[in-house]
């Protein structure tokens, strides 16, 4: 997870040349062992012409400029909203809800499992018990250790992009490989150039290409 052995903190030395992102991506090779053809959820992200309800709206989704996405997925049954009829898109996500966000739409069910968890951050009978389980599972996380020894996920904690991309890389089942050294002027830590670089050569996200800036200690938000 975030904080196991190769996502040590290392300040890298200094270049001696500037590496293009073309010079990155042209390089990385991956390793795909499942690209999902028989999950019906992707196909409906990709297909624009899906037809979702639209019968139900959130009292705040025209709050954000991504509003369709947001309804195309609750819609599909992706994400959906609180007992007051918001959705709080500028809201931050939590660990444990990206994590139920990225195995609903991969066709990963984890209703059925033991409302149990080995995780003493963790509470038991609890969605999160199950969502984090499955996702232990599927090699998504790892957990991490506190003070006393025991194993904890922090799973109100809110995930950061560089853990998002590394939990979609996973979850995709993409080996990610190693890289040239990041474009990125503000990565410093080895795991995060190895996910964002090859993220990105994914198009798994929109880059800063003005400032070459991933920001990767940034919240991801609910939109």
């Amino acid at each position: 997870d975030e904080n196991s052995q190769e996502e040590n903190i290392e300040t890298p030395a200094d270049k001696e040349e500037i590496v293009t992102e073309e010079e990155i991506n042209e390089e990385i090779e991956y390793t795909v062992e499942n690209n999902f053809s028989t999950c019906p959820i992707v196909d409906n992200i990709n297909n624009p012409n899906y037809s979702y309800q639209t019968s139900w709206k959130f009292v705040d989704e025209n709050n954000s400029q991504f509003t369709q996405d947001i309804l195309k997925f609750a819609g599909i049954g992706i994400v959906d909203g609180y007992d007051d009829g918001t959705f709080k898109p500028m809201q931050e996500m939590t660990r444990t809800e990206f994590l139920k966000v990225a195995l609903i739409s991969h066709c990963y069910e984890y209703r059925e499992l033991e409302w149990m968890t080995e995780y003493n951050d963790v509470e038991k009978n609890t969605w999160q018990a199950r969502v984090i389980e499955k996702a232990q599972s599927l090699g998504m996380i790892n957990g991490d250790r506190d003070e006393q020894g025991n194993k904890i996920f922090r799973p109100n904690d809110v995930i950061s992009k560089a853990e998002a991309v590394k939990i979609l890389m996973r979850i995709s089942m993409i080996q990610a490989q190693e890289t040239n050294p990041t474009a990125y002027s503000d990565i410093t830590v080895d795991w995060h150039t190895k996910y964002i670089e090859n993220g990105e050569a994914l198009w798994l996200f929109d880059t800063d290409k003005d400032n070459y800036k991933f920001r990767p200690d940034s919240w991801v938000k609910r939109e």
